[in-house]
């Protein structure tokens, strides 16, 4: 690789990891929005909930603390299927919580026994939504699998609507979809459903917001860049330098070669890589070394094949003479060994990355 195209492909190897890097920057969400501590409480309606029967019912309190919401709850023995919880809904009708550009739940929970612990969204959707009836609006729900007091991450895709409900509707998951998260009504916090009946339990809930996880912008720049590294590696850095020796330059190294064949078969070449019929056959002719053996001598001191390092030389001696010289193009396709003007050009153009006119402009 000539210093020329190492140092503009230096500027587009850097140049493309900046760009990957500053162009993640566009789809970077930092956005939240807070549901509890409120920013302003008159918004919020807050409330708790229990199973509908209004004799036999479970047991819930709710205690609003100066930094945190304290609910208490103990599971109706009687009932087959008990719950209780706590629900947040927006004060003003028809407003609702929006979602749509968010990508998560982010909950601050302490328990004292509660450990499978299900949070539910509802929405508001006009094709299964009837005002009144809160059961009409389309659940979805994520379980919190409490392990200790902190932050719970709760990701929009872990969200399912309730086996419950798809029965009530007849309805399959695939028929539901293009959900529309901005028209959230009921933000729901449940009792754990593990907890025996007749168990006291306590749920702490010190914050609970909207917000985002840029998680999957990172790994996409980071897979974009790692693929770009492993092309550059093969195709560029892992070649090896193949050296180049000939006349016109007087760069021939006699201490370069591993043995007198080597030597002999690079300074034939490089006194006739002119002529155009120069072959295998041709330089075994001259030197009555066998042709495995040239083949050899190429692949070990060269890393290479006769044919490519053949090319290499008359490249490199094209060069200079397009730098150095006022001959016309098609004189130095002769000059250095091709007999076709066309196929000089094509491997010139293969590879430098230019033709030969665009490179003497340069």
């Amino acid at each position: 690789m000539n210093n020329h195209f190492k140092k503009y492909f230096s500027y587009r190897f850097w140049g493309f990891h900046l760009l990957v890097v500053f162009g993640a920057f566009f789809f970077l969400r930092f956005e939240s929005a807070n549901i509890y501590p409120y920013t302003n409480s008159s918004d919020i309606l807050l409330n708790t909930f229990h199973e509908d029967d209004t004799v036999k019912h479970s047991l819930v309190d709710l205690q609003n603390k100066s930094q945190s919401l304290l609910l208490k709850y103990t599971l109706h023995k009687e009932i087959k299927e008990p719950f209780a919880g706590i629900y947040f809904h927006q004060a003003q009708k028809d407003s609702f919580f929006d979602f749509s550009s968010f990508n998560q739940i982010k909950i601050y929970i302490k328990s004292k026994k509660g450990k499978r612990i299900p949070f539910y969204l509802t929405l508001n959707e006009s094709s299964f939504t009837t005002p009144n009836e809160v059961f009409s609006n389309l659940p979805l729900f994520c379980i919190i699998n409490y392990t200790n007091e902190g932050w719970y991450v709760l990701d929009k895709n872990d969200f399912e609507i309730p086996s419950w409900w798809l029965r009530d509707y007849g309805l399959k998951k695939s028929e539901v979809f293009d959900i529309d998260y901005s028209r959230v009504n009921y933000l729901m916090l449940y009792s754990c459903q593990i907890l025996a009946p007749e168990v006291e339990d306590e749920i702490e809930i010190k914050s609970i917001q909207f917000s985002n996880s840029n998680t999957s912008v990172y790994l996409s720049v980071f897979f974009i860049l790692l693929l770009f590294n492993v092309v550059y590696f093969v195709l560029y850095r892992h070649k090896k330098t193949v050296v180049i020796p000939y006349v016109a330059q007087g760069i021939t190294d006699t201490n370069l070669y591993k043995n007198n064949n080597a030597k002999i078969i690079v300074d034939l070449i490089a006194e006739h890589y002119a002529l155009s019929d120069i072959s295998v056959d041709w330089m075994y002719q001259k030197t009555k070394i066998a042709k495995r053996e040239i083949a050899s001598v190429f692949k070990t001191q060269f890393n290479t094949s006769f044919k490519e390092y053949l090319n290499l030389i008359r490249l490199t001696e094209s060069k200079r003479l397009l730098k150095e010289t006022s001959l016309s193009v098609s004189e130095i396709a002769y000059k250095v060994g091709y007999n076709n003007i066309t196929h000089f050009n094509r491997v010139f153009k293969e590879k430098n990355g230019i033709s030969p006119t665009e490179f003497r402009e340069q």
